[in-house]
């Protein structure tokens, strides 16, 4: 069956794989290669549209600003109120490092952007020539516009800025000037070049940096003689190699007009450049671009080379599948057998439901099976696991016979549980309860301990039956204290949520009883009876007044006490009577 399916499942789908596989890598390359085109134009798209909102935005701000002063409302003589408009300008205007206002004298009142804050004072600019050349071009143009890239001497940095005259009654009486920094704008290209994961730069022609995020914090030395450093003297080895031929390795693919691209090979690896013209903001075009890694684009290249060894990969696995679907039929079988070894050692709870299947005849087992085990589910959480898997490795009906023995008993009680139920409703009372008895049982169970019943809020436990134990009296014992300490650690959670912690009594003693089935035909309980057994309860009861004062009060008997090894030192409370008891017994403290 296996070696059919192979010969005729797996070749069908071979066939069918390598047909499909070869039509997607051809239509998957094509689209990649698109894929690649479309990021780096989208890229240097949207590079350019927030350069120019970056920069227009001081270009139309100083024309609102102009038409103030032109009209009169706002007046320069006026320096506390002038002095406040050019504050607001500039606080409007992140981008600028200085606005001003020069008066054709070339003195000027502005407002200087400082690391601390903002500075505002009064200059004169007559004795710097690249300021004199920019008033003298704004009013001989009588318009705005933007100057070269300059040397600022006042604030030491390059900048460009943008001059706006304002014009009253025909007269040129002012020039409004934005000063951009080289700093501030690197700053902003590099903030763009982290969310687009490339390296941004603005070139000044074609040798000269404008903006890249080695110069955002004015660290490149600039003079009024060379305010921009060339691209061989930047300290970018890419970027320097831009215009190279020797590095020139043609392109990665063609970008559409007007965005052009090259690749650049640095010391062995390459580096994809795409870049376009923005003009309108010097006397000569801006270049704008970006650069990235090969090792960016690579991965989407390796992308499609990993589907085609995916593809030869998955024909293998078709193989292999065929000759696993043979072997999958028997699974089910396979499934069958391990649960009923689960549910053989009486570990239910491990038990996965068996899966439903196609097969008609393999469904309606798993069925029954998930209908068996659920019902074995509610059979284990009442009837107590050691009885249960003693009675099955026994198999033998004697094995539960009456008899008597030595064993030890526990009696674990709320202290003021009756009264605190009145208050309760009764579902609250079954949660709290619930919560209880889960804590108890599991000390009582980690310590091989029989749960025999719940009488109220009160459990009954025991040592020593169906399995014979030498050590019961110290493992109800190591019990009683795993209890106690498992209370006060849920106490300190009531306490940090407000609810009402647990007082408890327990009481432990050992003796002889009898130990077997006692019940009906139709109803019985694995359970102890005796003098014994009302001995341990009375010792619980006796703790409302012997360790009142208790969170919880251990109380044994003499006879435990002898059981005992040298690792417990239970304490004496002296000779007691028990209620219903004839004569008295030594009580001691665990």
């Amino acid at each position: 069956m296996v070696w059919a399916l192979v010969a005729n499942f797996g070749g069908l789908l071979v066939v069918a794989m390598l047909a499909i596989f070869g039509f997607a890598f051809w239509s998957a390359s094509g689209n990649t290669i698109e894929l690649l085109r479309d990021r780096a134009e989208a890229t240097i798209n949207q590079l350019q549209t927030r350069l120019r909102e970056h920069l227009d935005q001081p270009a139309e701000e100083l024309k609102l600003m102009a038409g103030e002063i032109a009209s009169g409302r706002i007046a320069p003589e006026r320096t506390a109120e002038f002095d406040a408009f050019l504050l607001g300008g500039l606080a409007g205007m992140p981008q600028l490092r200085v606005l001003s206002y020069m008066k054709p004298d070339l003195s000027a009142r502005g407002a200087q952007r400082l690391p601390d804050g903002i500075a505002i004072g009064q200059a004169d600019l007559s004795s710097f020539p690249n300021i004199a050349m920019l008033a003298r071009q704004a009013w001989a143009r009588r318009a705005s516009g933007w100057t070269p890239p300059l040397y600022n001497p006042v604030i030491r940095e390059t900048v460009i800025a943008a001059g706006q005259p304002v014009i009253r009654d025909g007269q040129v009486i002012g020039v409004l000037v934005a000063v951009v920094s080289t700093a501030e704008l690197s700053r902003y290209v590099e903030r763009i070049g982290r969310e687009s994961n490339a390296s941004i730069f603005i070139l000044y022609g074609r040798d000269h940096v404008l903006a890249h995020a080695m110069m955002r914090g004015g660290r490149v030395s600039a003079s009024a003689e060379e305010p921009l450093p060339t691209l061989a003297r930047f300290g970018d080895p890419v970027l320097a190699a831009l215009w190279n031929e020797t590095h020139n390795r043609g392109r990665l693919f063609v970008a559409r007009p007007p965005i052009e691209n090259r690749t650049i090979d640095v010391n062995g690896e390459y580096f994809p450049f795409f870049y376009t013209e923005l003009a309108g903001y010097s006397d000569k075009p801006l270049l704008i671009g970006a650069y990235t890694r090969s090792s960016d684009f690579s991965e989407i290249i390796n992308r499609l080379v990993l589907a085609l060894v995916a593809g030869g990969a998955a024909i293998v696995g078709a193989i292999l599948m065929a000759i696993l679907i043979g072997r999958r039929l028997a699974r089910p079988v396979q499934r069958f057998s391990e649960a009923a070894a689960l549910v053989g050692d009486l570990r239910v709870s491990e038990v996965q439901p068996l899966p439903r299947s196609r097969i008609r005849e393999l469904d309606e087992q798993a069925r029954a099976f998930n209908s068996m085990t659920g019902a074995l589910r509610w059979f284990e959480a009442y009837v107590p696991k050691p009885l249960a898997r003693h009675l099955l490795k026994s198999g033998d009906t004697r094995a539960v016979e009456s008899e008597l023995r030595n064993l030890t008993v526990m009696f674990t009680d709320i202290a003021g549980f009756s009264t605190a139920s009145q208050q309760q409703d009764a579902a609250a009372v079954a949660a709290y309860l619930n919560r209880h008895f889960g804590i108890v049982n599991a000390c009582i169970e980690a310590e091989g301990g029989i749960v025999d019943k719940y009488i109220g809020d009160s459990v009954m436990a025991f040592w020593g039956a169906p399995e014979k134990i030498k050590n019961r009296a110290e493992r109800a014992c190591r019990a009683a204290l795993a209890i106690r300490a498992a209370i006060e650690r849920d106490n300190a959670v009531c306490r940090a949520e407000g609810r009402k912690e647990t007082r408890m009594r327990i009481g432990i003693h050992s003796g002889d009883a009898t130990v077997g089935n006692i019940g009906s035909s139709s109803r019985i309980n694995y359970t102890i009876i005796g003098d014994m057994v009302n001995v341990g309860q009375r010792i619980e009861q006796i703790g409302k007044v012997l360790a009142k004062a208790e969170t919880v009060a251990i109380l044994i008997s003499e006879s435990t006490r002898a059981d005992l090894g040298p690792d417990f030192a239970p304490r004496s409370l002296g000779r007691h009577k028990l209620k219903g008891r004839v004569g008295d017994m030594e009580i001691f403290a665990l």
